[in-house]
C-alpha cells in the first residue's frame, strides 16, 4: 500500500480525466464508452464540489491511481443523497486500493450531512458488486438492457446504501472482511 489517498484538488483535475479515460477505454467496467471532453469534465467536477461533492484520488508519485467521487443531487427532494462512482487503474486493482477510496470517500460524505449513496454497476463487474456489498450497499434496482456495449445488451443494477447502514457495516469491521 504505497499510494496516498486525499481530496481531489482543482489542479489534479486533468489526472482524474486521464485515469477516466483509461479505464472507459478498456469497455468493461463503466456506463459511458468515451470520456467527456476535458474542458467539460474540467467544469462539471468544479461545480460538482463548490456543491458539496466529494473526491478523493490515490496517487502513487504524482500519478493518479484511483479515485471515488461522490457527486450531491442538487434538486431539492434529493440534496441529503448524492451519486458514487469510482475508477481504478488496472495495474492498481484487487490490491484493497478501491475499499480504501470508499472508505475515505464514504467517511466524508456522510460526515459532511449525506444521508444516502446510489451507485449503478454493470450486472457483468462482479468484483465491483462485491467491493459495494461488503460496505453494505444493497440491489435496488435492475435495468434490463441498460447499456449497449458493442452491439451487446448489458444490464445496469441500482444500488444504494443508507448512513446508519455503512456506520453498522464499517463498525463491525466487515468492510476489512
Amino acid at each position: 500500500m504505497n499510494w496516498r489517498i486525499e481530496r481531489l484538488r482543482a489542479d489534479q483535475i486533468d489526472g482524474f480525466h486521464s485515469l477516466l479515460s483509461e479505464v472507459v477505454a478498456e469497455r468493461v467496467f463503466l456506463a459511458t464508452l468515451t470520456p467527456p471532453p476535458i474542458d467539460r469534465f474540467r467544469d462539471s467536477i468544479s461545480r460538482s464540489i463548490g456543491t458539496g461533492g466529494v473526491f478523493v484520488g490515490a496517487h502513487v508519485g504524482a500519478e493518479m491511481v484511483g479515485c471515488c467521487e461522490i457527486q450531491r443531487f442538487t434538486a431539492e427532494s434529493r440534496k441529503h443523497s448524492g451519486g458514487l462512482a469510482m475508477a481504478v487503474a488496472k495495474a492498481w486493482r484487487r490490491r484493497g486500493l478501491g475499499a480504501a477510496l470508499m472508505t475515505e470517500a464514504l467517511t466524508l460524505a456522510f460526515a459532511e450531512g449525506l444521508e444516502r449513496i446510489d451507485l449503478q454497476v454493470r450486472d457483468d463487474n462482479l468484483a465491483a458488486r462485491r467491493l459495494y456489498e461488503k460496505f453494505g450497499f444493497q440491489v435496488e434496482g435492475l435495468s434490463r438492457g441498460a447499456l449497449k456495449v458493442d452491439g451487446v445488451a448489458v444490464n445496469l443494477l441500482g444500488m444504494g446504501l443508507l448512513c446508519d447502514e455503512f456506520r453498522r457495516h464499517s463498525s463491525s469491521d466487515a468492510v476489512a472482511r
